[in-house]
């Protein structure tokens, strides 16, 4: 696979989640409010204005590939988490996405 495909896997998965997110999350989330980074920005993968982070307050880590270290990828979801909670969207070909989350936030999310 060349290296600019790889990168627009990455980039199709990073605009999925920004579709999804910003669908689900009207009316609290306006147009710009959740945008994919642009390459080569630091931080995180998804871009959340304040009325994003208050709707959603994730950093989220994209990573579509067909092979993951996980824990290498859940590292940098962690780094580049700012104080919020790390959120990783791992994805491969004909397969749908999934969420990894640590067991803490998990809890209490659901309890």
């Amino acid at each position: 696979m060349k290296p600019s495909s790889g990168k627009a896997k990455g980039r199709r998965l990073q605009d999925k989640v920004c579709a999804d997110l910003n669908k689900k999350l009207m009316p609290y989330v306006r147009d710009g409010d959740i945008r994919p980074a642009i390459m080569g920005e630091s931080g995180c993968d998804i871009k959340l204005s304040p009325a994003g982070r208050d709707a959603f307050p994730f950093s989220i880590e994209c990573k579509n590939v067909e092979r993951l270290n996980l824990w290498q990828a859940w590292d940098q979801a962690t780094g580049n988490s700012d104080g919020y909670v790390p959120l990783l969207v791992i994805k491969k070909n004909r397969r749908n996405p999934l969420v990894v989350l640590d067991w803490a936030s998990f809890l209490e999310l659901v309890l």
